[in-house]
């Protein structure tokens, strides 16, 4: 993760797709699927009017299109960017960010809970310092594991600053 440095997100799902590859290195080609759906037609006790997406789903090449089969792992991303708070209505956009988080927690907890996945991660990629809530929300969902991630200042080799967005990771 050390190439991931500064400046590489515009959008939420830049962080999903750099998380995808290196789980993709780690899991293997095939493995790692993203914005996967979750309806009626993979999983048979799922209402069906009802879909869902997850951002990045970990699971064995041979089962991922299987009806009813439990997938592996489950990933969810939040970003909460640097000085979106200085923007126009950040105070009301960070109220949305946190709901959202909520939200895929509550997915994520129903999903294992309902036997969809084997392991649940929320990924919380947080440059402001405003996701105080972690505690909470690890005790009120215990089944998912919640991952901070910051960005920091790392030195490298000529002793110069840089952003390194998963040192928390």
């Amino acid at each position: 993760m050390d190439e991931l440095w500064g400046g590489y997100f515009r959008e939420e799902s830049d962080i999903v797709f750099h998380l995808a590859r290196i789980c993709t290195e780690e899991f293997g080609i095939g493995y790692v699927h993203l914005n996967s759906p979750v309806h009626n037609l993979y999983f048979s006790n799922f209402p069906k009017k009802k879909k869902q997406h997850i951002d990045i789903d970990i699971t064995r090449p041979d089962l991922f299109s299987k009806p009813n089969v439990t997938h592996g792992i489950f990933v969810e991303v939040k970003w909460i960017y640097k000085d979106f708070l200085k923007q126009p209505f950040g105070r009301g956009r960070l109220n949305q960010i946190v709901e959202s988080i909520e939200k895929d927690l509550q997915k994520l907890a129903d999903n294992l809970k309902n036997g969809k996945c084997k392991h649940a991660f929320m990924c919380i990629v947080d440059d402001e310092g405003k996701a105080s809530q972690v505690s909470i929300w690890k005790r009120k969902y215990p089944s998912v594991n919640i991952l901070l991630c910051s960005c920091n200042k790392r030195s490298d080799k000529n002793g110069e600053s840089e952003n390194h967005w998963m040192s928390a990771c």
